[in-house]
């Protein structure tokens, strides 16, 4: 994906462009705090980072996505994407992502692409700040975040309200910089929905994919007839390489559908990231050319997941191939080596092909990843001990 050249990389450890907040990172458990220094638009800006739980375990490589007005939603938005990615192996429904989230200083600048001191009686005399905020984002924040941690070429974009017409105007203006963008009650009537007027460039590389979201309570009013006449534009004149996408969030209005809006945009944008059950039991060859196709959408090498590649063993020790199905669980550990479970079910593949030592070596191990694991799951826990101790006993005999 392109991005301008960035001459401020190569002396960011020079100059101190990124300072820790109190004079040292400050820890959350959704992850840690830091100020930036902007020579962009010369101030410092906090930038809050949740990193998966994975990411220090293995050497996977992650999506990001960017969050703004993080002061209210970034832990509302980093604790979904943990709840979507991280609650179970077998329940997993989302990738792991690398959430950044940027803190307002003056939203009404930062996310208004023009100058429009009054409008309808409302009064925006800082409006008209989004290129330089755009060029924040592409010239320093992604560049930073890109160079400080292990991802992929895969950005997604998400704001509400004024931010969600921000996420608009940086597809408008930036299409190529992020791979998607979630637009929460966009409000796309700026300046008489000026926006609308604009052509979203086409392409014909990775598709771009557009959610935006809507509360039913505000029904009648300017911003949903604004999103309305968005997605009625979008429909009846397709562009190109953009998939766009309405949710509506019943019974709420512009404020309260935000937590309801940020789960179902970001579950919509990765519907297609778990292959269906009819391709997993197609078997390995139907999942691996699944997975290539979807790389080729989301723009990255995407591995295939724990729990596909769990059910593919679990079909082969069904049939009692086991020399198959230790093949794909070894390839799964060496995947998600922070995985108890995939070390556990490796281990119950070597018992199965009477090899008890690896096995006793497996639930071992397996105890002692779900043990570090941040709160260890109690019925994993006990489900390991129990295989072990059956172990143990049958060696003794």
């Amino acid at each position: 994906m392109h991005l301008r050249s960035r001459s401020l990389i190569g002396i960011f450890a020079l100059v101190g462009l990124l300072w820790p907040v109190a004079g040292q990172s400050q820890q959350t458990d959704l992850g840690n705090t830091l100020v930036l220094r902007s020579e962009v638009l010369d101030e410092l800006r906090k930038i809050y980072v949740s990193l998966p739980s994975s990411y220090h375990q293995c050497r996977r490589s992650y999506p990001v996505l960017y969050v703004l007005d993080a002061n209210w939603h970034f832990s509302v938005v980093a604790s979904q994407v943990r709840y979507l990615s991280e609650c179970g192996a077998s329940d997993v429904i989302a990738p792991e992502l690398i959430v950044v989230g940027i803190e307002n200083i003056d939203r009404d600048r930062d996310f208004t692409p023009t100058h429009v001191p009054e409008y309808k009686g409302m009064e925006f005399p800082t409006s008209g700040g989004a290129p330089e905020f755009l060029r924040f984002l592409a010239d320093e924040l992604i560049p930073l975040i890109d160079s400080s941690y292990r991802t992929v070429d895969q950005r997604v974009l998400a704001g509400w309200s004024f931010g969600g017409l921000f996420a608009y105007y940086a597809l408008l203006e930036e299409p190529s910089l992020f791979n998607g963008f979630i637009g929460i009650s966009p409000s796309v009537w700026w300046e008489d929905e000026a926006l609308l007027d604009r052509q979203v460039a086409g392409s014909s590389g990775p598709p771009t994919r557009l959610v935006t979201t809507i509360g039913s309570d505000e029904a009648g009013g300017m911003n949903h007839n604004a999103v309305t006449r968005l997605v009625e534009q979008l429909g009846s004149d397709p562009v190109d390489g953009l998939e766009a996408t309405l949710i509506t969030i019943d019974g709420a209005g512009h404020n309260q559908s935000l937590p309801l809006a940020y789960y179902r945009a970001v579950r919509h944008l990765y519907s297609d990231w778990l292959a269906p059950d009819e391709i997993v039991g197609a078997g390995r060859e139907r999942v691996e050319l699944y997975y290539r196709e979807l790389s080729r959408v989301y723009g990255y090498q995407v591995p295939i997941p724990e729990q596909v590649l769990v059910r593919l063993a679990l079909d082969r020790y069904g049939a009692d191939e086991f020399d198959a199905a230790r093949s794909i669980m070894a390839e799964t550990v060496e995947l998600y080596p922070e995985s108890s479970m995939a070390r556990y079910l490796l281990g119950r593949v070597d018992y199965k092909r009477g090899e008890l030592e690896a096995a006793r070596t497996g639930y071992l191990e397996a105890i002692a990843l779900e043990q570090r694991r941040q709160p260890p799951d109690g019925l994993n826990l006990r489900h390991y001990r129990s295989r072990l101790a059956e172990l143990e006993d049958e060696r003794a005999e």
